[in-house]
């Protein structure tokens, strides 16, 4: 930790702490029947979600009834104030804290979350709150976490606290939170139109993949337009379905899945292999100008995403579930690609995958069946060419502003950085030691509990001019 200003002392997180509870303790032996409240009034509970805990935010909507079998219990109920923690879970969600704001319901803390209150006179929550978002706190945390894989960590009780803790006096404690709210209430606003200027640009591109496909982007020869379906003018097929024979061994070849079929583009970060075997390549071979569309998935608004194939890997095969369409010479594989991607094209295209079974996929034969407003080929290829330099300008505007988001949260950072570094509001010498500060909160502690103070750390010097 740098060095810290004169009045700033380093503390374990167990040195000011008023409460602390673990959850997996309290929630032990929880299901007595007799425990169980008056008739309705557990409708007013809720046991919270680890995902209720955000970095920024607390979402007390994120809850779940609590069952039946369980009675409320009120010494686990959280209140406005109340700092949470994950203390279990992947890597990107244990060690995520908040500080609780009000809810509507009753709300119980999970057996995955630690609970812990400051004493208010003493050490401010939001202070607390913010410096565990900050890079330093993070960091400490990750390194604390024990587990045997990304899915399963933890943060145990003994290192949490002993996480060491920038404390400034009280009353600069209060000026850093405002100055900390009031910075980034201006970086909030600069994120809010930011996003307002994505969602435009969102909308500008559908724009200019609708007329791409209704004769109103360019003004081709209208008697030329026509309606056809798919397989009239193209070879649908689907792929390799994955099992254990087709383990790559003798002759493994780069092998397509869905999860490299984004919507109209290719992420090709992570490829699998598979074994093809005599006489199959040439038939799942991937051509220069091939259609990749998704034949199902879990969110009904990305059934028949597509991308088309630019030839980048060859050989190259594809899984069952990509469907594979391959243009005849007279459509343009990009004009097809705008079409597929346009709005109504897609309703049109998810309206096809549904079923009465209440599954969205599609098939080859769905999509053979799907109709195409098709131009003649040298109005496909204008159509094109307008689209293309319509959405690389727009592509453009869209990269600058994702720079932008991008800088807001490097500034997020450094603004909390600089806050608990002692050099985003000036010291004020009048100010009480945080070192006196934490002898009162220790002496109080030891006359309530009999516990002996905790010790506090050597203090930090001045900061040089």
């Amino acid at each position: 930790m740098s060095e810290l200003p004169d009045g700033w002392i380093v503390a374990n997180l167990d040195d000011v702490f008023a409460v602390f509870q673990d959850g997996r303790t309290l929630h032990q032996g929880w299901s007595p029947q007799c425990e169980r409240a008056p008739s309705g009034s557990e409708n007013e509970w809720g046991v919270l979600k680890t995902t209720a805990i955000q970095p920024a935010s607390f979402l007390p909507e994120h809850n779940k009834r609590l069952p039946e079998h369980l009675a409320p219990r009120p010494q686990i109920e959280v209140f406005p104030g109340d700092l949470l923690i994950t203390c279990a879970g992947p890597r990107a969600r244990c060690g995520i804290a908040c500080l609780v704001r009000g809810t509507r319901r009753r709300l119980m803390m999970s057996g995955k979350m630690y609970r812990f209150r400051m004493p208010e006179q003493h050490v401010s929550p939001r202070y607390m709150e913010f410096y565990l978002q900050t890079a330093q706190a993070r960091l400490a945390i990750d390194v604390m976490k024990t587990g045997g894989s990304d899915s399963g960590l933890n943060l145990t009780q003994d290192r949490f606290r002993r996480l060491p803790v920038p404390l400034a006096p009280r009353a600069e404690q209060e000026r850093i939170v405002v100055a900390i709210e009031e910075e980034f209430s201006r970086l909030d606003a600069g994120v809010g139109a930011l996003e307002r200027a994505r969602q435009n640009l969102k909308r500008m591109r559908a724009t200019v993949l609708e007329r791409s496909t209704t004769g109103d982007l360019v003004d081709p020869e209208p008697s030329s337009w026509r309606t056809v379906a798919v397989g009239d003018v193209a070879e649908v097929s689907g792929g390799i379905t994955k099992n254990p024979r087709r383990a790559p061994r003798a002759n493994p070849i780069p092998f397509l899945r869905v999860a490299n079929v984004p919507r109209d583009g290719l992420d090709l970060a992570d490829i699998h292999y598979i074994e093809v075997f005599d006489g199959e390549l040439e038939r799942f071979r991937l051509r220069d100008g091939d259609l990749l569309v998704v034949e199902g998935n879990g969110s009904p608004d990305q059934i028949g995403r597509s991308a088309l194939w630019t030839g980048i890997i060859d050989p190259c095969v594809h899984q069952n579930h990509l469907i594979r369409i391959r243009p005849s010479d007279e459509v343009d594989p990009r004009y097809l690609n705008l079409f597929w991607n346009a709005p109504t094209s897609m309703r049109t295209i998810q309206a096809q995958a549904s079923s009465t079974s209440g599954l969205h996929t599609l098939s080859t034969e769905k999509v053979r069946a799907i109709s195409v407003a098709l131009p003649s080929i040298s109005a496909q290829r204008q159509i094109v060419d307008e689209a293309s330099r319509r959405l690389s300008s727009i592509g453009d505007v869209e990269a600058v502003v994702d720079d932008q988001l991008r800088l807001t949260r490097s500034l997020r950072s450094s603004i909390l950085t600089a806050a608990f570094s002692g050099k985003l509001v000036p010291q004020d010498p009048d100010d009480e030691d945080a070192a006196v500060l934490l002898r009162r909160l220790n002496a109080e502690r030891a006359s309530s509990n009999g516990q002996k103070p905790a010790q506090t750390r050597k203090l930090r010097t001045r900061v040089p001019a």
